[in-house]
């Protein structure tokens, strides 16, 4: 940028001496440089990309479902925006699509190449190696993004001031976007390990160490906010987490649809890996969390809009839920949004990707409006006998049983190769056994 020290080595803007020893290990980065570099797409969910996920670090940089956790803020994004963080470029080429011009701020000079590599061919996009605390801007930004990265702020620089820094460099009337995992998210209280440092109950029992790294609870997060001269326009919570975002609640859906909104976390609450033992099951318990208006506090992860206090800027989300079927091809990719019209909850459903070339023998048919049904959902039955100490094979059986008589009493499906229609063949992630149709076979 003009008036400012960095230099332009041919991919990426830097200044000497500005490198963080902040990356994966090196074979997982080493991997991520020779596969982006191989590819020939690297648009909003390359298939190429997704196709060359072997594991966690390759899913964190390649999935499609990163993005999606902006997808219901995208109308926010606009002009020019600051990636504060913007690792290897997971999300910078959303960003881009939108902005007039993507400023991407990365601390580590091998990750700012994997942002830069991962947006090439994009004349919009600037990436900078620097440290946030440090960098130098001649300007200030329509719209500053922080997905992950205030954990690390401790690590790196003075932590308090990261929030007075972001608010330092948000134009009067723009939106500041911030993503962060709840320390007192229910599969912490349940035991999972903390996510940065491994162990468990480390953020809860606030045994974090000044120079490492440190996760904010709901009030906490709202206070720095207030603290740097901001506030909070929006609350969003993703589920299971904001790192792979299926589905994303809003602030008013636990207003709105009260006890009915545990059927939609059900499904997108993951197990925990490794050999760690939980003190209870977190599917399960968000039913009594969510009645007992514990929802927002209790949520694993965060993302909120914040603006200068005094901006009146409008930062509204109309639907209650949205959830993302993202982990398929890009024809068949679908977002469903839950919205509340004339007393009644609709799901409407798009195509993510409506100009995608159609997979060969797989097609989806998405109806575009139908109600929610108001029976409760099949699958919360199965998940109760599983969470059981001593459940055995025969209480899977007794549940599946109703079901299974149900398929076979449909009869010979006009489906040439023998299938149940497609109308049964259920959404995605298992939520709902309505809204699609099947034609072909896979």
């Amino acid at each position: 940028m003009k008036g400012t020290p960095y230099k332009f080595d041919g991919t990426i803007y830097c200044r000497d001496g500005n490198d963080l020893d902040y990356s994966d290990p090196d074979q997982s980065e080493q991997r991520l440089l020779e596969v982006i570099a191989a590819v020939t797409d690297l648009s909003v969910g390359s298939e190429e990309l997704a196709a060359q996920i072997t594991d966690w670090p390759s899913y964190y940089h390649l999935a499609p479902q990163r993005v999606d956790l902006l997808r219901p803020i995208e109308h926010l994004l606009h002009g020019a925006i600051l990636e504060v963080g913007s690792g290897c470029g997971a999300i910078s080429p959303f960003l881009a699509q939108h902005a007039q011009s993507l400023t991407a701020l990365e601390g580590s000079r091998r990750r700012a190449k994997l942002t830069a590599m991962r947006c090439r061919g994009l004349p919009n996009v600037s990436v900078y190696c620097d440290n946030f605390q440090d960098s130098q801007f001649d300007r200030r930004f329509d719209v500053v993004t922080s997905i992950g990265v205030l954990e690390y702020a401790g690590c790196y620089f003075d932590a308090p001031y990261a929030f007075d820094r972001l608010a330092e460099v948000l134009a009067p009337e723009g939106v500041l976007i911030i993503a962060i995992e709840n320390r007192l998210g229910l599969k912490y209280l349940a035991g999972a390990p903390e996510d940065h440092t491994g162990r468990p109950f480390d953020g809860v029992t606030d045994v974090y160490r000044p120079d490492s790294v440190l996760t904010l609870g709901r009030e906490e997060l709202n206070r720095r906010i207030d603290s740097a001269g901001m506030e909070i326009g929006t609350w969003l919570y993703p589920w299971p987490d904001y790192k792979s975002p299926e589905l994303i609640v809003s602030e008013a859906a636990f207003r709105e649809i009260e006890r009915d909104l545990a059927r939609w976390l059900l499904p997108h609450t993951i197990p925990f890996q490794g050999r760690v033992s939980r003190s209870f099951s977190e599917a399960l318990a968000w039913s009594t969390v969510v009645e007992n208006g514990l929802g927002q506090a209790l949520a694993n992860s965060f993302v909120v809009v914040a603006r200068h206090r005094g901006n009146r800027a409008s930062t509204p989300v109309e639907p209650l839920v949205w959830e993302y079927q993202t982990g398929r091809r890009r024809s068949n990719a679908t977002a469903v949004h839950v919205v509340k019209r004339a007393g009644r909850f609709w799901m409407e459903r798009q195509r993510l990707y409506p100009d995608a070339t159609p997979a060969p023998k797989l097609q989806i048919i998405v109806p575009s409006r139908e109600v929610v049904p108001d029976e409760p959902m099949y699958d919360a039955g199965l998940f109760r006998i599983l969470s059981r100490e001593r459940w055995t094979v025969a209480m899977v059986a007794q549940w599946a049983s109703p079901w299974l008589q149900f398929l076979r009493a449909l009869g010979p499906s006009a489906n040439s190769v023998g299938l149940p229609p497609g109308r049964f063949v259920r959404d995605g992630a298992g939520l709902r056994p309505w809204g699609m149709e099947l034609v072909g076979c896979p």
